[in-house]
């Protein structure tokens, strides 16, 4: 990540929205009242908003949890069901 005055910002604004776009980093808008702001690649933001929603619903939590539980090795095996029978 990247922090930079807003004057800079104002002065390379393409090159900075290519670069986020390329490298798909982010970049800090510094201001001297120290409201910052963010630039990020829409592709990266519209990531985050779908991952935001995902885990904001009862399923993604328990989805996070079950990852969770994998990473720990707190896995089993289990035989699926057989819907025919």
């Amino acid at each position: 990540m990247t922090a930079l005055p807003i004057s800079t910002v104002r002065q390379q604004l393409f090159s900075l929205v290519q670069q986020v776009n390329d490298d798909h980093d982010t970049v800090t808008v510094v201001t001297k009242s120290g409201e910052n702001a963010v630039l990020v690649a829409e592709s990266d933001w519209n990531s985050i908003q779908e991952t935001l929603y995902v885990l904001a619903t009862h399923g993604g939590v328990r989805l996070l949890e079950s990852a969770r539980e994998a990473q720990r090795g707190e896995i089993e095996a289990r035989e699926l069901l057989d819907p025919d029978a």
